[in-house]
């Protein structure tokens, strides 16, 4: 619903050239290139909005890295668009770089600069076992062909976080809660009682049943 709020079907940008026939050709070539920036080949430049903006909201941030490509490769504009979550850069990436030091995966120059971003090569989440010696592998990209996305909200920010941290316990506790009810009323509804009459054919108020000594089942 946010992403659907925030930028619907896409932000379509529009040429502003005083040339209308220029800027119907800009237009029809923009319109065949967004089929074609998506790095992985799934879905459309707009596609990658509405991926990018849930990955800030779920994660807080997200990497889009240009990806030049050669003249062979046959695009309208030899230029792609690789979308990175944010786990391929760790946060305990922490160390000094030369001159340069690196905070959470970040490298920046001795006056704040951002340099490169020390990116993993695969995603950690594949395992050792399944990408070999490339699980761990980290890769420096510069900064100048990666964008960084997130919502700043501090000063001295540099990395983004999920949107939903201020009230991710409450909704943990209230998760459980539910849960909780749920497990509540599925054993309330396997509890069953009955009475039975003296005489069956009896229609009228329900009577105390009688046991073997004579007792009643209340007096019992």
């Amino acid at each position: 619903a946010f992403v659907a709020n925030a930028i619907g079907t896409g932000i379509k940008p529009q040429s502003l050239h005083p040339d209308a026939s220029v800027r119907k050709l800009i237009h029809e070539a923009w319109l065949r290139s967004t089929d074609e920036l998506d790095s992985d080949g799934l879905t459309d430049f707009y596609g990658l909005q509405a991926i990018i903006l849930r990955e800030m909201f779920e994660s807080g941030e997200v990497f889009s890295r240009f990806r030049p490509r050669r003249p062979e490769d046959g695009l309208l504009v030899p230029l792609q668009l690789q979308i990175i979550p944010s786990e391929h850069l760790p946060y305990m990436d922490n160390r000094w770089n030369g001159g340069n030091p690196i905070r959470s995966g970040i490298e920046f120059t001795p006056y704040g600069k951002r340099v490169a971003y020390h990116l993993y090569r695969e995603h950690p989440g594949l395992g050792a076992l399944t990408m070999g010696g490339q699980a761990n592998l980290q890769v420096p990209v510069s900064a100048d062909n990666v964008l960084h996305l997130f919502q700043t909200v501090r000063a001295g920010q540099y990395r983004g976080q999920p949107w939903l941290v201020p009230v991710m316990v409450t909704l943990y506790e209230l998760d459980q809660f539910v849960d909780a009810v749920m497990v509540r009323q599925k054993l309330a509804n396997m509890f069953l009682g009955w009475q039975r009459r003296i005489n069956p054919d009896d229609t009228g108020p329900m009577l105390p049943t009688t046991t073997l000594d004579g007792a009643t089942a209340d007096e019992g």
